[in-house]
Parts: C-alpha cells; sequence; structure tokens
C-alpha cells in the first residue's frame, strides 16, 4: 500500500508539472498562448498562421 501511495504521488506531481510548465503549457486562466520564438522568422509564421485562423473562423461564422 505505501509504494501505491508513493507512485500515486509521483504521477500527480509529474502530471502538475507537465500541465504547467514550458511553452505547451495549458493556460488555466486565460484562452491566450503565449509563445517564446527568439527568431523573427519564427515569429513571422506565427503571425501568418494567426490570420489564417482567424480567415478560416470568419468563414466558419458566416456559414452558421
Amino acid at each position: 500500500m505505501r509504494i501505491l501511495k508513493y507512485m500515486v504521488m509521483f504521477t500527480v506531481t509529474a502530471g502538475v508539472l507537465f500541465i504547467t510548465s514550458g511553452c505547451g503549457s495549458l493556460s488555466l486562466f486565460s484562452s491566450r498562448h503565449v509563445h517564446y520564438h527568439a527568431s523573427p522568422e519564427a515569429d513571422k509564421k506565427i503571425e501568418t498562421l494567426e490570420k489564417r485562423v482567424e480567415v478560416l473562423e470568419k468563414a466558419v461564422n458566416e456559414k452558421k
């Protein structure tokens, strides 16, 4: 039983660390994802993708 308790504690702790750390972390209190890219090329690609997503979202909303 003691080993099971430690296994559960380890799994929960590892899960919390995984969910709340890094660029891929879940944003629990906001819907905005923060990107940690140092290069301007990566930032430009992200901006382009965000614009494409906005266009697609508008198209879907217009069909409704």
